[in-house]
């Protein structure tokens, strides 16, 4: 099981330690429970490391999508050495929360023949959460930051070599200090301007996938905003901003992956968490948010010290986990020996966890249960830029 975890390819953690060193993401708790799998994390470059977005290198046959390569190079040491850990080089998946979901999904596509990765969990990201507007190349963020390190904004070859010998921390400070991301771009190496198409044609790694969101994403994201923006957060203002960021980037990608997948014979299991626990989701307007999953998942719910885990919250940590642990076991079957039925848009197909009618394990039923309003997307997308301007300015 290799993990890619997220961040918006910008940051690892909140505090300056990589990132798969924060304990939430602490595998020993799988791994004592399963002693058959292995469990693989690894640190990609992020931010103006990871994804520069320099003028100088824009074009040609080359990515500076370096992040998403790190990627590339990470599943292939795994295979190339997993066997030494004790590990079977040709049972490896991926799986990944938000941007690390994503670039799940970046692999699957720009690797449609690939023959190591045999699996894929995505939790909360695929490639319909990101915004192809959001992917072009953008001189000014790059200009910006050679400005600030004395490397100059005319974008000439001297400015890259000048770049190039700027030290690590000035260049990390110059980045957080202006509050610029910098993003993987779509180069049509790494991602495809064409994605929706390709989707539909089926032009993707066909391996077994496990996907889904939370049943309120936007919660902790709207919330987030608001008290950034105006330094308090009114939990109805939230919630109903939430629905609309979690239908757009959530729920309704995750629908649109798995019907792509299934219509194109790919064995596909879909979920929705819903849990909800005191000890993580410490505000009335933080429910089942943007990775309140991860520490279910990973058995570190005592990361979260403000309330001590209930024993439902115990109780669904094992069975997610063991679920996941199946799913890598036998990516093609495994699920359907826990009674998963596998993904059909018209059918009690869509995997409840944690929710009100099973707290401590999984309830089904039929994707169009969050799915209906999808067809109206764009008019959400506006609806939910309308509704945020107006949250924010204090209308």
């Amino acid at each position: 099981m290799t993990w890619v975890y997220g961040g918006g390819y910008t940051f690892g953690t909140l505090i300056n330690i990589p990132q798969n060193n924060t304990g939430i993401y602490d595998g020993r708790n799988i791994v004592r429970d399963h002693n058959d799998i292995i469990l693989v994390t690894f640190n990609y470059r992020l931010n103006i490391f990871g994804q520069p977005g320099a003028p100088q290198l824009a074009g040609g046959n080359q990515s500076q999508s370096f992040g998403l390569l790190d990627l590339d190079a990470a599943v292939q040491w795994v295979h190339d050495n997993i066997a030494s850990f004790g590990g079977d080089p040709e049972r490896i998946i991926l799986f990944g929360e938000s941007a690390g979901a994503v670039a799940t999904d970046i692999y699957a596509f720009a690797h449609p023949s690939d023959q190591i990765v045999k699996g894929i969990i995505q939790e909360s990201g695929n490639l319909g959460f990101i915004s192809p507007a959001s992917t072009v190349l953008n001189p000014a963020l790059w200009n910006t930051i050679a400005g600030i390190v004395g490397c100059g904004n005319d974008t000439s070859t001297e400015q890259l070599t000048c770049m190039k010998t700027v030290p690590t921390k000035t260049l990390e400070k110059a980045v957080i200090d202006s509050n610029i991301a910098f993003i993987p771009l779509m180069d049509n190496i790494t991602m495809f301007s064409d994605t929706p198409t390709r989707s539909a044609a089926g032009k993707f790694l066909h391996v077994p996938l496990l996907g889904g969101s939370n049943a309120q994403e936007g919660n902790i994201l709207v919330l987030l905003v608001e008290l950034f923006e105006t330094g308090i957060g009114i939990p109805g203002a939230t919630e109903t901003a939430s629905e609309f960021s979690t239908l757009t980037r959530f729920s309704c990608p995750a629908s649109f992956t798995a019907k792509d997948r299934t219509s194109a014979n790919v064995t596909t299991w879909r979920y929705q968490y819903q849990a909800v626990f005191p000890g993580i989701s410490t505000r009335p307007d933080l429910r089942a948010y943007h990775f309140s999953e991860i520490s279910i998942i990973f058995g570190t719910y005592n990361f979260f010290t403000s309330a001590a885990p209930t024993p439902a919250e115990i109780a669904l940590s094992k069975y997610v986990q063991n679920a996941w642990v199946t799913f890598a076991r036998d990516p093609k079957g495994g699920l359907f020996e826990l009674g998963w039925p596998s993904y059909k848009a018209d059918a009690d197909t869509l995997v409840l966890l944690g929710g009100p009618l099973n707290e401590t394990g999984a309830a089904f039923t039929k994707p169009a249960f969050i799915d209906f309003p999808c067809a109206f997307q764009s008019s959400l997308i506006d609806a939910s830029t309308v509704f945020n301007t107006a949250l924010l300015s204090g209308a």
